[in-house]
């Protein structure tokens, strides 16, 4: 599988409720308190976030 081959299937929800929190800035400690993961799962779904939608950082996945 492609880097980019699941871009058009859509986000499973516990990827989907990070959107809010990173486009309010919040830190992997902060989404890790309001989601009741650890930091570590914090970091792991951010990384995986970005991976699905081709963003490099935050800031790109931010603006998209």
């Amino acid at each position: 599988m492609s880097e980019h081959e699941d871009y058009d299937r859509p986000l499973p929800a516990h990827l989907t409720s990070l959107i809010p929190l990173l486009a309010t800035g919040s830190s992997n400690d902060e989404i890790a308190t309001c989601g009741v993961v650890t930091k570590h799962t914090a970091e792991k779904y951010v990384s995986e976030l970005k991976q699905r939608v081709g963003a490099r950082d935050r800031v790109e996945l931010v603006l998209w």
